[in-house]
């Protein structure tokens, strides 16, 4: 099982899971096939925001709520993101914590939320709708199921940076918002928004 270095993972960062397996989740990797992610970004069927260390909240079935990533998720694939930015990492003058550490306190005023399950489903009808009706698409409409009453796990996440003043996709509401965006946003190079952590525990600490 990987380890994980407490110390790598900050507060703010957004922490992408790889799909289980299971039915629920072959389903989501499908649909974001589907929207035209790349198998290697739509394979990440689940995100969640750091609240630093091995902590994270997070938009699940039935319910939000904080939980340690080494125990929700083991034997898991994760991968670690940090959006770019000093204006988003460090502590500025004026503000008194980072702007980071307010998208994570965001995230966590959502905890105890019953989980977006219309939300998601929204995902399927859109494709569905598409499939019959090619010239008139759901998926350039609003996710009228969607609701921060009952988020889903890629809007709580987006919904959370967007309090803070970072609308990472403009064109798009935190409804529309996939956890394979996230992946898709990251990596190497000017024309990504994130940065691709690599929080694993070096051998002999």
């Amino acid at each position: 099982m990987v380890q994980y270095d407490p110390d790598k993972i900050k507060i703010g960062m957004n922490i992408l899971v790889a799909s289980s397996g299971d039915f629920v989740e072959r389903e989501i990797e499908r649909e974001q096939l589907k929207a035209g992610f790349a198998p290697e970004d739509a394979r990440f069927t689940h995100i969640e925001t750091s609240i630093g260390g091995f902590h994270s909240v997070g938009a699940t079935w039935p319910r939000s709520l904080v939980r340690d990533i080494r125990t929700a998720f083991p034997n898991r694939e994760l991968k670690f993101i940090y959006l770019k930015g000093d204006d988003f990492r460090k502590h500025l003058p004026g503000h008194d914590i980072p702007k980071r550490a307010k998208v994570a306190l965001w995230a966590a005023t959502k905890c105890n939320l019953g989980y977006g399950l219309p939300g998601v489903i929204w995902f399927k009808v859109a494709a569905w709708f598409q499939n019959r009706h090619s010239s008139a698409s759901l998926r350039n409409r609003r996710n009228f199921l969607a609701s921060m009453w009952t988020p889903f796990c890629s809007q709580l996440c987006d919904w959370a940076l967007a309090e803070e003043g970072f609308d990472i996709w403009p064109h798009l509401g935190p409804g529309e918002i996939m956890p394979a965006h996230f992946s898709a946003a990251s990596g190497p190079g000017e024309s990504k928004r994130f940065e691709v952590v690599d929080a694993t525990l070096e051998e002999g600490r």
